[in-house]
């Protein structure tokens, strides 16, 4: 399995969302474990499901990102505003090979 770069069209949709009644545990399973290697393999600290091809709304967070010892998994995430925090870092996106950028979240 290899990382879908830029611009292919699954990075450029919204992904769907994961059906629980027809999805089963294991096949969301095995697609985080490979998702998990490919982020490893990519020296990442994140991996999203279309970044590997599949339009789902799946990304993991490898424990160097958060200062834990397993990868954190979510799935049909949604985003959620934490007042008076603020966050600053370079970023990369591994379908974009070599570009970092100084971001700043609040």
């Amino acid at each position: 399995m290899k990382i879908t770069l830029y611009p292919a069209p699954v990075l450029r949709q919204r992904a769907r969302p994961v059906d629980f009644k027809k999805t089963s545990f294991r096949d969301l399973k095995s697609l985080t474990d490979r998702m998990t290697a490919v982020m490893i393999k990519a020296d990442g600290v994140g991996i999203a499901a279309p970044q590997i091809g599949v339009s789902l709304r799946i990304f993991i967070l490898a424990p160097a990102a958060i200062g834990g010892d397993d990868p954190v998994v979510f799935i049909n995430p949604r985003n959620m505003r934490i007042s008076g925090v603020k966050i600053e870092d370079r970023e990369g996106f591994l379908s974009l090979p070599g570009l970092w950028h100084h971001v700043v979240r609040k």
